[in-house]
């Protein structure tokens, strides 16, 4: 099953931000992955022809359970149907010469989600959450989310 549409909230973690020389922005920047761009857990992530440098950051994926709009803070709870793990892929190259993000993250492959969605978690407690840093010394080029006795890991490809 896909997802209608995927909204992905950008900038909104300080350190990553300034490892890529930006500040966090007062309102958040958001952005929409197309339906292309969703592939199961450990489908391949192809690399698009207008790019050489892929980068990509593991995610918690808030799954909304019904169709909603405009909801108040004290009823999210109310149409959040679980969460699961979420590889946003950037063409990071694309992204830095181009203003609008929709070729640099929307590209067919670039969201690889779950491989399931987990209902009996609250993440604003959980301390299963964690973040690695690969060798390269940048805290996007490897993280892991860990749910209690399950691990998902993100992973690119390039052919």
């Amino acid at each position: 099953m896909l997802p209608n549409k995927v909204v992905a909230i950008g900038r909104n973690y300080a350190e990553h931000a300034a490892e890529l020389g930006h500040e966090v922005p007062e309102a958040p920047i958001t952005f929409f992955k197309p339906t292309t761009s969703v592939i199961g857990s450990g489908d391949a992530i192809e690399y698009p022809s207008f790019s050489s440098e892929l980068h990509h950051e593991a995610e918690l994926a808030v799954v909304i359970g019904r169709m909603c709009r405009e909801v108040p803070r004290e009823r999210v709870k109310d149409v959040i149907f679980g969460y699961t793990c979420a590889n946003d892929v950037t063409a990071r190259d694309v992204q830095q010469r181009e203003k609008q993000w929709a070729r640099a993250k929307g590209f067919d492959t670039s969201c690889p989600l779950g491989p399931w969605v987990e209902t009996d978690v609250d993440p604003t407690t959980s301390p299963s959450r964690r973040r690695s840093t690969a060798s390269s010394g940048s805290s996007a080029a490897r993280a892991t989310w860990s749910a209690p006795s399950r691990t998902w890991s993100s992973t690119s490809r390039r052919p």
